[in-house]
């Protein structure tokens, strides 16, 4: 599905919240507010359509421990999938994490980016597992 395919479904829905504080931390590539043992930043950004959804999420490489240096807050950004199962609010459940982001948070253009990335790594991932937009999972 492209872009303009995804914007006239009216299940569309992408919002971004990142806070201000955030948005400079991930400018500068380094994340001062995240500590070793906090909380991430989960659902920074979501983006649903029909039955599925990516979602946006910010740790700092200190907290997945990717590496040993607990001091290193560089971030590690990614996205992950839920999928639908029925037609009621609560029949979301979780499915995997899928990748990592493809956004320069530099670019005056992040926002735009970021949809548009969202948009693309979901729906190969849709693809890849044969889900479904427009009908339960």
């Amino acid at each position: 599905m492209n872009y303009e395919e995804a914007k006239q479904r009216s299940d569309y829905k992408f919002s971004v919240n990142i806070p201000e504080y955030l948005l400079a931390e991930l400018k500068a590539d380094w994340l001062n507010s995240f500590c070793e043992n906090g909380d991430p930043e989960r659902g920074a950004a979501v983006l649903e359509i029909g039955y599925v959804d990516i979602e946006l999420n910010i740790f700092a490489e200190n907290q997945v421990a990717r590496m040993s240096d607990s001091e290193n807050h560089r971030p590690v950004l990614n996205y992950f999938c839920c999928i639908k199962h029925g037609d009621k609010d609560d029949d979301w459940e979780s499915d995997d994490y899928i990748c990592e982001t493809s956004v320069n948070w530099n670019d005056s253009g992040w926002r735009y980016q970021l949809e548009h990335d969202m948009l693309e790594k979901l729906d190969q991932y849709v693809k890849r597992k044969g889900y479904s937009y427009d009908n339960p999972n």
